[in-house]
Order: structure tokens, then sequence, then C-alpha cells
């Protein structure tokens, strides 16, 4: 392990194919079990005009709205009885009100109280939702976590002064620890591919990452290449999941923008287990909407544990661990309900 101080920064033993980070390699995995669900039949809920991706929290299903919906940014329903509660983050320019947020995917529960984290792209700010109340009172409580460098992206709070950040140089995508806006440590997820592109290449960089706290590990995810990253960030476990001979940058440059093959587009995490959304679709496919949807579930030590097949088309998902309910919506916004308790059953029991 090489250090170096001012910054401080840590280099792993990882290996590069085709232009990007790639780690040690679980590649052709195969899956311990497969479930095979029947269509979800009618759906269990018609979202709002514009919802585009769902989330469980807690007691709740949050629906986060295209981005260019003109009035509210999230709706709040009652997962008992999938009823709606309330319209979130107000579109504006206010102290109150947003431009163009994100949902980190990380929200923490305080004395009874649901705070969830969100980053504005447009002011540069990371903000602290406090749901609960913002769901009993008039408007949004929200609380300013800091005010960042636009050119860099926060994605996860560590702790009141500690974030981790997507970050870029000239050549490099990364990922960072930032402490007190200086970072600490930082880990190359693409290696010399802005060198030579072209602009309209870029939208094929987008990636998601998720952090576990409990693990201290952050699972990315690029839509755009057959793989899952697994990166430890108090170790040297950094890990690269794939179920075929992953594709590499090189490849992807040469497509269009309509031949181009998406693959993990939708992820959710628990302590336990990584759930990812696979598509395996050409963008030009898409429209046409796929009969059926793969969820594939790996554990944090990168072992493929199951895969569920949907025979109905979803675009997003999330899981409902307490009643073992995998809710999916798909492009009508209409969500669906499928009973996965042999499956979170069978996964537990792999622990």
């Amino acid at each position: 392990m090489l250090i170096i101080f001012a910054p401080l920064i840590f280099f792993f033993g990882c290996r590069e194919q085709g232009g990007m980070f790639i780690g040690k390699g679980k590649y052709g995995l195969k899956f311990e079990q497969e479930y095979i669900m029947p269509s979800g039949g009618d759906p269990v809920l018609e979202l709002l005009p514009g919802g585009q991706a769902i989330y469980i929290i807690d007691t709740l299903l949050l629906a986060q709205h295209r981005y260019r919906h003109p009035a509210y940014h999230m709706d709040i329903y009652s997962l008992n009885n999938l009823t709606h509660r309330k319209s979130i983050l107000r579109r504006g320019r206010g102290p109150d009100e947003v431009l163009f947020t994100d949902y980190a995917g990380q929200y923490e529960k305080i004395k009874d109280e649901i705070w969830m984290y969100f980053f504005d792209l447009n002011t540069a700010r990371f903000l602290k939702i406090n749901l609960t109340q913002s769901i009993q009172s008039g408007g949004d409580i929200i609380e300013l976590i800091s005010q960042i460098d636009p050119e860099k992206s926060p994605y996860f709070i560590i702790d009141n002064d500690t974030f981790i950040y997507s970050t870029y140089n000239r050549n490099d995508q990364s990922i960072s620890l930032m402490k007190n806006d200086i970072s600490w440590r930082n880990q190359v997820v693409y290696k010399n591919i802005y060198k030579e592109m072209a602009p309209n290449d870029y939208y094929k960089l987008r990636y998601s990452l998720l952090y576990n706290k409990k693990e201290k590990k952050v699972c990315l995810t690029p839509s755009y290449i057959d793989q899952i990253q697994i990166i430890d960030l108090e170790g040297n476990n950094d890990m690269v999941l794939s179920t075929v001979k992953s594709n590499n940058w090189e490849t992807i440059r040469q497509e269009d923008v309509l031949s181009a093959t998406v693959f993990y587009t939708s992820t959710r995490i628990t302590d336990d287990f990584i759930f990812a959304l696979y598509q395996n679709q050409k963008v030009m496919e898409l429209e046409s909407a796929p009969k059926e949807t793969e969820i594939h579930i790996f554990n944090w030590s990168g072992d493929a544990i199951a895969s569920i097949r949907l025979a109905d088309y979803i675009t997003s998902f999330d899981v409902d661990m307490k009643n073992k309910i995998l809710y999916g919506l798909n492009n009508l916004e209409q969500v669906y309900a499928y009973d996965i308790s042999s499956c979170l059953d069978y996964a537990q029991q792999k622990l």
C-alpha cells in the first residue's frame, strides 16, 4: 500500500482493464437459486403523474418525480394502505425550496423521526429533510448540512463533516472521502476515460453509489457496464461482480446512443444484501417494454445469492424487508407488489 500525504490518498492493489478500474474480479457468477414470480396482476398503486422511482422508507413508500416535473419533487404514500399522504420539496428558489434534487439513498431514524438526505445539484447544497415533521406540518422541514463545491457531487454523509463524493480530474472518475473539504482517501473507479471523449459519450458514465454504514462499503453500479463494484472503505477487499465476462470502456465508447446496452439500472441495499435490477437491453429496445425483469441479489462478500424473475417489466423497485414484499414501478407509473418471502428466507439462511 502506497501512502501519500497532503492530501492523504490510498492506492489499492487493483487491476485495470479496458480503461476502467477492475479490482478483484468475480466473473461468470452463477446464482445459487432462481425464483420465478408470476405477474403482479392489477397494480396496487397508481402514482401521481411524473413518478419515476420508488423507495421504501420505514412505513412509507416515496415516489420521486421526473426532474422536469413542474411542481413537487416527491410524493409520500402510506405503506399500510398505499394512500397518498403528502407532496414535499416544492420546486423554486426559496430557502425551503429546491431546484434539482436527488435522494441520496440514505436515511436515519432519530427519536421516531425519519431524516432523509438529498443533494441539490443546481445550488450545490447537501440537505437533510425531516420527513416525519414535513408530513405533519404545512411545509418542508429542511436543514442545510453543507454548501459544497459544485464540481463535486456528494452522495453520502458518514458523520457531520465527512462525506463520500464523486469527483473527477482531467482523465479519471473517482470516489473520495472528504473530511472538512479535504480529501483523505481517493479510489479511482474509471481510469483514463475522459481522454479523447466525445461530449455525447458522457451519459455512458452514469452510475449510482450506495453506502452501507454497517459494513463500511460502497456499492457502485454503472448502468452501461455489466458489473457491480463493491468498494471496501476500511480495507483492501474491493471486488467487481459480474454474471458474464464484463464488457469494457473501449467497447462502450464505440457504441452509439441507441445501440448501447444498459445493464443494472436500479439498485437498493440493506445491511446484508444488494438488490439490483438487471435490464440487459439496448436503449432502442427499452421503448418496446420487455415482458419480464430480473432482480439479482448479492451479499456484501460478493456472493451471488439468488435471482428473481418477474413476469412484469419494471423500471424501479424497492423491498419491504419487514413484510417481505417487493414493489416494482413500470413506465406507466403503476406499482406492483410481489411476495418474495421464500426468496428472502433463503437469502437469510445463507448469511
